[in-house]
C-alpha cells in the first residue's frame, strides 16, 4: 500500500505538470512525522528495513544512470571553461544560502523540535549533501521532449537540457568530494561522535546483565549431564568479549581468544564491565542538563515499550488511545529540555469529564459522550502503568546520575493526575469504567488463550 501510495503520488504529480519527485518527498515528510503514532513499533520496524533496500536500489540506478546520460551527453555538449567556473560557484553559493537560511532559522530551531544547538547547525550546514533527489529532478527535464522544427509547443530547448544535467551532476559530484570527505572529520572537530556518560552507564549495565546471563547459562550447561565431555575452552572461544566503554578499536580477531580457564574469562569479563567511563579519554563531562535529558528520553522509551506490551495483552484496549499515548512520548522526546509533561501537553484534552450529575446522566446515554470516555479512561489506565513501569526500570541509572527523585517527580505529578481522571470516571462513569475494565478482561483472558494454543501447536500436541 506505501509502495503504490509513493509511485500514485509521483504518476499524480507529474499529471498535473507538478514535480512528482518533490511531491513524494513532501510526502515522505509528512509520513515521517505521523507514522510513529498510526503505526506499531513491529510495522514501524519493517517498512524501515524495506524502505532502506528500496532506497539502496534507487539511489544505485539513479546515480547509474545519470552516469551514463552525463558521460554520453559531453561528446556533444559544447562546455568550455565557463561553465567549469560557473559550476564552482553555484556550489559556492549554495553552501553559503544554506549557511544563511540555517543562520537566519537558527533561534527558531533552538527552541523547537529537539533543540538544535550551534554544533549541529554547523554540521547542518555544510553536510547537505545534494544528490538523488536533484539527480531525478535533472533526469526529468533531460527526458522532457526538446524543441525542434517539428516540436514547438510543451518542449524544453536542447541546450538548457544539457546544462541543467551538466550542472546538477557537477554539483553531486562537488559535494561528495569535497563535503562527504570532510563531514567526518567536521563531526569529530565539533564532538559530536562523543558518548555521554550517561549513556556509557546504561551500557555498563546492559554489559553487565549480558555477562550475568552468560554465566548463569555457562554454569547450568557445565552442570547438565547430555553436555558431559564439552570442550569448554572451544565454547569460551565463540562467545564474544564485551567491553563496557563500547571499544569500536578492538579487532574482530581478538574477539574469540581461546581460554584456558573459564574462570580467568569471567574475571576478564568482569573487569571490562567495571571500567569506569572518566578513565576514558573521550569521555565527555556528565553534566546535570546532559544527565537529565539522557535519562527523560530513556525513560519515555520505557514508557512506550509499556504502551506497546499493555496494548498487545489486550490492558490498552483501543488503538487511538495507543495512537495519542505514542504521540505524546514523540512529542516529549522532541523536548528534553523541558520537564515531563506528556499529561497536560498533549493527553489531558482527550481525559475530561463533568462532575455534574444532571449532566453526567444525559451523556452517559450518548454514544459519542461515552466513547469519548471510555477512550480518555483507557489512555489515563495505560498512562500509570507505563510510567510506574519507567520509574522501575530507570531507577539503577537515574539514582547513578542523582537525578531518580526529579525525574520521579515530574512522572508523579502527571501520575497523579491522571488517578484524579480515573477516580472521577468511575465514581461518575460507573457502566463506562465496567465496560472497560470488563473489555480488559476478555482481552487478557482472550491473548493468553492464544499463547496456550501457539505452544501446543508448536509442540505438535494439536
Amino acid at each position: 500500500l506505501a509502495i503504490s501510495l509513493v509511485w500514485g503520488l509521483f504518476l499524480v504529480g507529474d499529471a498535473l505538470h507538478a514535480s512528482g519527485v518533490l511531491a513524494v518527498v513532501a510526502y515522505g515528510l509528512t509520513f515521517a512525522s505521523q507514522s510513529s503514532s498510526y503505526l506499531s513499533p513491529g510495522v514501524q520496524h519493517t517498512m524501515k528495513e524495506v524502505w532502506h533496500l528500496l532506497e539502496y536500489i534507487a539511489n544505485t540506478l539513479v546515480f547509474v544512470y545519470s552516469g551514463v546520460v552525463c558521460a554520453y551527453g559531453l561528446y556533444s555538449y559544447e562546455l568550455d571553461l565557463l561553465h567549469t567556473g560557473s559550476v564552482l560557484l553555484i556550489y559556492v553559493l549554495l553552501n553559503v544560502i544554506r549557511f544563511i537560511v540555517v543562520l537566519v532559522l537558527y533561534p527558531a530551531l533552538q527552541r523547537l523540535g529537539y533543540g538544535l544547538d550551534w554544533k549541529s547547525a554547523a554540521l547542518i550546514s555544510w553536510s547537505g549533501l545534494r544528490g538523488a533527489v536533484g539527480l531525478v529532478a535533472a533526469i526529468e527535464v533531460s527526458e522532457f521532449p526538446a524543441c525542434s522544427a517539428t516540436v514547438q509547443s510543451h518542449c524544453l530547448d536542447n541546450r538548457f537540457q544539457e546544462e541543467v544535467m551538466f550542472y546538477m551532476a557537477g554539483i553531486v559530484v562537488l559535494t561528495i568530494l569535497v563535503n562527504g570527505t570532510t563531514t567526518k572529520h567536521l563531526v569529530a572537530r565539533l564532538g559530536l561522535t562523543k558518548r555521554s556518560q550517561a549513556s556509557k552507564l546504561q551500557h555498563e549495565a546492559f554489559v553487565s546483565k549480558l555477562n550475568e546471563a552468560i554465566r548463569s547459562r555457562v554454569s547450568e550447561c557445565r552442570n547438565n549431564p547430555e553436555l558431559a565431555g564439552a570442550d569448554w575452552e572451544v565454547v569460551w572461544s565463540f562467545i564474544p568479549k564485551l567491553s563496557a566503554v563500547g571499544d569500536s578499536n578492538s579487532k574482530p580477531s581478538n574477539r574469540r581468544e581461546v581460554v584456558a580457564d573459564p574462570s580467568l574469562f569471567l574475571t576478564a569479563h568482569a573487569m571490562q564491565t567495571n571500567v569506569s567511563p572518566s578513565n576514558q579519554d573521550d569521555c565527555l563531562e556528565c553534566n546535570e542538563d546532559e544527565a537529565i535529558s539522557e535519562i527523560r528520553y530513556r525513560f519515555l522509551n520505557f514508557v512506550k515499550a509499556s504502551y506497546k506490551h499493555q496494548f498487545e495483552y489486550g490492558m490498552c484496549g483501543s488503538w487511538p488511545a495507543l495512537r495519542l499515548l505514542n504521540e505524546a512520548v514523540a512529542k516529549a522526546q522532541d523536548n528534553l529540555h523541558q520537564p515531563l509533561n506528556e499529561w497536560d501537553a498533549t493527553l489531558a484534552r482527550y481525559c475530561s469529564v463533568s462532575t455534574s450529575g444532571w449532566l453526567n446522566r444525559c451523556l452517559q446515554g450518548h454514544p459519542s459522550a461515552r466513547a469519548h470516555i471510555a477512550r480518555g479512561f483507557d489512555i489515563a489506565v495505560s498512562f500509570v502503568k507505563g510510567h510506574e513501569y519507567a520509574e522501575e526500570k530507570i531507577a539503577s541509572l537515574a539514582k547513578s546520575l542523582q537525578v531518580y527523585d526529579m525525574i520521579c517527580t515530574e512522572s508523579q505529578a502527571m501520575v497523579n493526575r491522571a488517578r484524579t481522571f480515573i477516580s472521577d470516571v468511575q465514581s461518575s462513569y460507573e457502566e463506562v469504567a465496567a465496560s472497560i475494565r470488563t473489555g480488559m478482561a476478555i482481552s487478557k483472558t482472550l491473548h493468553r488463550t492464544r499463547e496456550v494454543l501457539d505452544d501446543m501447536f508448536s509442540k505438535a500436541e494439536l
